[in-house]
């Protein structure tokens, strides 16, 4: 055997153990310290974004996916905060979040949260109150969120409303209206449990939910509306699940019952596929 290729065994070999050795450390090996976590990334945060004036926040330990996450943010801001996300195993900066404060994300996001408390209560007395036929309270309940323009590409939402909101506009640490929101942006969503899952029970039911928000001078771009069939629990196993779904658009809420009725009538039909994805 020539000396290259005896050469060129000992180099292959040698590679092979440094992966092997390489790869159990990064499994097995010792996981760095969380204050050594926070330390590499206060310098890589100090040499990254020098001069913009982010501080460490909190650190959190996430476990399964064995990386530390460390958080930095600005005095006196809502939106300008970030993480540092690092491999516990080697110490090495895996990403940041920096550009979801440029982009719009970290806005939205806090949006969303300021949306979600400020209507929630009222979404709660809506279903608490509810005057209509058979409705379960213990299993119904009612959500919200802001859809901004760019979520209408994803799967659920390719049928809302065009948005006249986009993330990417949003102003770091503005402050909006939050009614004003609701009306361009809030989709509210309803799981309503009733014996009676006719049409004109649905009608009753976002009639009400449009007329308690007026109340309170709250408007909403769409009403996502799943009345399903209460089961009682002996039965379950028998009796085979049924339930009315769409999405409906607030100025279609009207208060004309037949008007109303036709418009839920055609929405179902149109939908139902959308809700009802053939199975391949």
């Amino acid at each position: 055997m020539s000396k290259t290729i005896k050469f060129c065994i000992i180099m292959f070999v040698s590679a092979m153990f440094v992966l092997l050795l390489y790869t159990y450390n990064s499994v097995y090996g010792e996981e760095i310290s969380e204050d050594m976590a926070k330390n590499i990334a206060i310098e890589y945060v100090e040499e990254k974004y020098s001069g913009e004036g982010f501080e460490l926040r909190k650190g959190a330990d996430i476990f399964k996916l064995n990386e530390y996450y460390v958080i930095f943010a600005k005095k006196n801001s809502k939106d300008k905060h970030f993480a540092v996300t690092i491999d516990k195993k080697r110490g090495h900066i895996l990403d940041d979040s920096h550009e979801s404060i440029a982009n719009g994300r970290n806005t939205s996001a806090r949006l969303g949260e300021e949306y979600f408390n400020y209507i929630y209560d009222y979404l709660e007395r809506i279903v608490a109150s509810y005057k209509i036929q058979d409705v379960y309270e213990n299993d119904s309940f009612m959500t919200c969120q802001l859809i901004f323009n760019e979520h209408l590409k994803c799967g659920k939402y390719k049928i809302l409303n065009e948005r006249d909101i986009k993330i990417s506009d949003l102003e770091v640490d503005k402050e909006y209206d939050m009614a004003e929101l609701s009306k361009k942006l809030g989709l509210l969503t309803a799981v309503i449990y009733s014996k009676d899952i006719s049409v004109d029970n649905t009608c009753e039911i976002a009639l009400k939910v449009k007329n308690d928000l007026a109340k309170e001078n709250i408007e909403f771009q769409e009403l996502e509306l799943n009345l399903c069939k209460f089961i009682p629990e002996e039965d379950k196993e028998t009796t085979e699940e049924e339930s009315l779904k769409f999405t409906i658009s607030y100025d279609k809420i009207c208060d004309d019952k037949v008007e109303l009725k036709k418009s839920i009538e055609n929405l179902i039909n149109e939908q139902y596929d959308y809700y009802h994805p053939k199975k391949n």
